[in-house]
């Protein structure tokens, strides 16, 4: 089996779906759409330089081909975990802070 980097985007997405599952219906749609906006902006501009720039390169072998701008389409997926992933993880830890009064007021 070839390991594409749409293979292992899928694998790492899924495994943080299993992760924040429990999180994500305490979560609400805004900071997962917020996440996503900043960091997709993000990953677009620094991407599409670092592989512009040919400081990253990609078997063309190992990806769709589709492409925004030079940076691969499955360069984003990683931006879909991380987005899913860090507001679960923020909402699971956030309690650690506080004292045991504070995390009953919640």
């Amino acid at each position: 089996m070839n390991l594409t980097y749409l293979i292992i985007n899928v694998a790492f997405t899924a495994a943080a779906l299993v992760a924040a599952w429990p999180r994500l219906g305490q979560i609400g749609h805004r900071p997962w759409l917020a996440s996503l906006l900043v960091v997709g902006m993000m990953t677009l501009v620094f991407d599409n330089l670092i592989v512009g720039l040919q400081i990253v390169g990609y078997n063309p072998d190992l990806i769709s081909g589709l492409r925004l701008g030079y940076a691969p389409i499955e360069d984003f997926g990683y931006l879909v975990t991380g987005s899913v992933l860090v507001p679960a993880l923020w909402k699971r830890f956030a309690k650690l802070g506080q004292s045991s009064t504070q995390i009953g007021e919640d």
